[in-house]
């Protein structure tokens, strides 16, 4: 099935793999969507994606939790992800995303305060064997280690234009705090002085609303937290 899900939250609901959402050879859009408060006893507290090209604008992943990967979890799938805040997810292996055997395109994503007991697997990142294409995104946590690597060395992630704890090698990333407005408060905006201001790729085809470069990390959609309480970024 190729479901279109706008404007909805899915939270509190349990199960085996995919605590808040299971896709499984479903091509699905999401827009508008929050995933929050999910858990998985075996895998993909918040989305579990299988085989599923999906694309995602505008999704908040926060406080699944699940004995691996808490936040998404991305097997041999090819999502389109634009506007994706992961955060607040916790696991025993991988707190916020992992991706599998897979390829895909994220866009803007902001990925911080997950935590995962098993440090191998990466508080907010685990990439096994895949080549994913990240851009304009903030990967941070205090650890200044938030991304494991697994596979050869032709899979690696391609990322560019963001802000990774500790550094990464690509074009135009930077490693500094991004001065998150609230994150205490689930507002994850950037403060006026923040370095991901203005510092994402020049060359995409959008611009920010108010017509300069492009910033990095999520810049847009619906955040429900858990009193309801909504923030429009």
């Amino acid at each position: 099935s190729n479901p279109m899900l706008n404007h909805i939250t899915i939270s509190n609901n349990i199960a085996d793999y995919g605590g808040g959402m299971y896709l499984r050879y479903s091509d699905a859009t999401m827009s508008h969507v929050t995933i929050r408060e999910n858990e998985s006893e075996e895998s993909g507290g918040g989305i579990t994606l299988y085989r599923s090209n999906t694309i995602l604008s505008d999704i908040n992943i926060n406080q699944n939790t699940s004995n691996a990967v808490a936040g998404i979890y991305i097997i041999d799938s090819n999502p389109t992800v634009t506007n994706m805040t992961i955060s607040l997810n916790s696991s025993n292996y991988t707190g916020g995303v992992s991706i599998y055997q897979s390829t895909g395109t994220l866009t803007n994503v902001s990925v911080t305060l997950n935590e995962t007991v098993n440090d191998n697997f990466g508080d907010e990142m685990y990439i096994w064997q895949s080549n994913p294409i990240i851009t304009n995104s903030i990967i941070w946590d205090d650890n200044l280690d938030p991304i494991e690597v697994n596979g050869a060395s032709s899979e690696i992630p391609i990322i560019t234009y963001s802000d990774i704890a500790g550094g990464w090698e690509g074009e135009g990333n930077i490693d500094s705090l991004p001065l998150f407005a609230d994150s205490g408060s689930g507002d994850y905006t950037l403060q006026d002085d923040s370095p991901c201001i203005d510092s994402g790729n020049p060359s995409l085809w959008y611009q920010d609303l108010d017509g300069t470069n492009n910033d990095m990390g999520s810049t847009g959609g619906l955040f429900v937290w858990p009193n309801f309480i909504e923030h429009d970024f």
